[in-house]
């Protein structure tokens, strides 16, 4: 089985208990997500806080290794750390290329095609022109 690891979307974490308020307390909400399956976070919630959720035995370093294991071994597997970067098949991919106007189109491209109804069983749709809706987005 090819390890990988699972990133959160941006101060995801800080939100859980900062905005959210689902987890009591900043220890807790790291490690809700740890032991979720979470292995890294964009930000840095995890930096701030993760070690006094290990100091208040929230979490272990076990399952900090597991993060760490999953984090690392996708960061070997992808050269990282072989010497220079640049030197590596991808090593010279800037924002110019990554944010290229073509890769913003395809980007958009790829989200408007995901969108797809499943199943309409229970009749929701068409939505009526009547009642109010809340839209709602469920992604995995």
């Amino acid at each position: 089985m090819m390890i990988r690891y699972i990133a959160s979307d941006c101060d995801a974490v800080s939100i859980i208990h900062d905005a959210q308020g689902y987890a009591k307390s900043p220890e807790d909400a790291v490690a809700a997500v740890l032991k979720a399956g979470m292995d890294v976070n964009c930000g840095s919630y995890l930096q701030q806080h993760t070690k006094a959720a290990v100091d208040q035995k929230k979490i272990t370093i076990p399952e900090i290794d597991r993060a760490l294991h999953n984090l690392f071994s996708v960061r070997m597997r992808l050269g990282l750390f072989n010497g220079d970067p640049t030197g590596q098949q991808f090593g010279n991919i800037g924002p110019d290329q990554v944010c290229s106007q073509e890769n913003q189109m395809l980007a958009l491209d790829a989200a408007r095609d995901g969108i797809v109804l499943l199943k309409n069983s229970a009749g929701l749709l068409p939505l009526s022109e009547i009642q109010n809706h809340v839209p709602g987005c469920y992604r995995p």
